[in-house]
């Protein structure tokens, strides 16, 4: 396990990520959705950005490692959490810390509660895989050091209430 990358001062917060999968020589990378950033195995993710420099994310920038506050919240942002143009895809918490903002973006739902964080430092804690997907497990838990199981992804999908936790966020918010 991975134990050792974690918050310097143990202040953290837990969110919920989408990545989709690419192979470097044999060799399972986490790369965000919306744009081109590889999250590396065993050390942090660090945010970079040109306009906020060591101060990265700030409130009025749109930079840093984001986070869904749920599981639930995760689905409403539409994040596709299945096969899109053959990419492999894992959905899983994140550990964040460093510079942490909260709230970003929309829900489909409207203004409420907070969607989730931006944050400086960030880092797989868990991740969940389609059954059909079996053969990231191994891989994926080889490489970042942290637990990877198989889950059906889309049991909550299509929730008219996304505020309330999802049988997901309930069976591992507590672990």
């Amino acid at each position: 396990m991975a134990e050792d990358i974690q918050s310097p001062d143990g202040l953290s917060v837990i969110g919920w990520r989408a990545w989709r999968v690419e192979f470097d020589c044999g060799v399972p990378i986490l790369h965000s959705m919306g744009f081109e950033f590889a999250w590396p195995a065993r050390e942090p993710a660090v945010a970079e950005c040109l306009t906020c420099g060591d101060e990265t994310p700030r409130q009025k920038c749109s930079c840093g490692l984001y986070s869904a506050s749920s599981y639930g919240r995760l689905l409403s942002m539409g994040y596709p959490l299945h096969d899109v143009d053959r990419e492999l895809l894992v959905v899983g918490q994140v550990e964040s810390w460093g510079r942490v903002v909260r709230g970003f973006g929309r829900s489909q739902h409207g203004p409420g509660p907070t969607l989730g964080w931006r944050a400086q430092f960030g880092y797989p804690k868990r991740m969940f895989v389609l059954h059909e997907s079996w053969e990231l497990v191994v891989p994926l838990r080889e490489a970042y050091g942290q637990p990877v199981l198989m889950r059906d992804l889309f049991a909550d999908e299509g929730r008219e209430d996304t505020t309330k936790p999802t049988q997901l966020d309930e069976e591992w918010n507590d672990r």
